[in-house]
């Protein structure tokens, strides 16, 4: 009789891992299709769907290639008044990162944000800059596989009002049209625990 139950809990316990990790599962899958729909498109439009001509900051959240020659490009283009490198080394200096790309004036225009260390840190940095100066749009630049946790952070920490407009770019260590890869599938398997790790973070916090 004893045994008979042993038996009848550890096959229910093995359900429950099972249909957990079936659930996980499609939670992943829905996670890593909607990286790709960012890919497609859906990604560069902000939450209210409407993409404004200018912002009042560029943001560009260090730890990947590209991020900063495109926020660059953007400030060039007059897309934002200030770009906002955040996440910078404490050691680093703008002749460092840029090697004498910008101008003095173009410089005039930057901020180096050093105290972060983590997404959630570059949000709460950014948040104290648009509150001192009144940004009340800006230019989110990471890359692809990140953005999907960057501006759900964002838009959890950013003041009331201040729109977020997400803007990817693509990098050598994650194919956005083969996701499924070892590579890149480990890449999104880590941004997919982070992620959920914040939504619970969040969720606790508004309780």
């Amino acid at each position: 009789m004893i045994l008979q139950r042993l038996k009848i809990r550890h096959a229910a316990y093995a359900l429950a891992v099972a249909a957990f990790a079936v659930y996980a599962a499609f939670l992943f899958a829905a996670f890593a299709r909607s990286t790709r729909d960012i890919y497609l498109g859906a990604g560069r439009v902000p939450s209210n769907g409407v993409k404004p001509l200018k912002v009042d900051a560029i943001v560009v959240l260090t730890g990947g290639k590209g991020r900063i020659p495109e926020g660059i490009a953007l400030l060039r283009a007059g897309k934002g008044k200030v770009l906002i490198i955040s996440g910078v080394a404490s050691e680093a200096s703008a002749d460092s990162i840029f090697r004498g790309k910008l101008t003095q004036g173009e410089l005039a225009g930057v901020i180096l944000e050093k105290r972060s260390t983590s997404t959630y840190e570059n949000a709460v940095e950014v948040r104290k800059l648009a509150l001192e100066r009144g940004f009340k749009s800006v230019v989110l630049i990471t890359s692809i596989y990140h953005m999907k946790r960057a501006a759900y952070i964002f838009r959890q920490v950013m003041p009331p009002g201040v729109l977020i407009e997400p803007y990817f770019v693509t990098t050598p260590n994650f194919n956005e049209n083969s996701w499924w890869d070892s590579k890149s599938m480990g890449l999104l398997a880590i941004e997919f625990m982070k992620y959920c790790w914040y939504e619970l973070k969040f969720a606790l916090e508004g309780a």
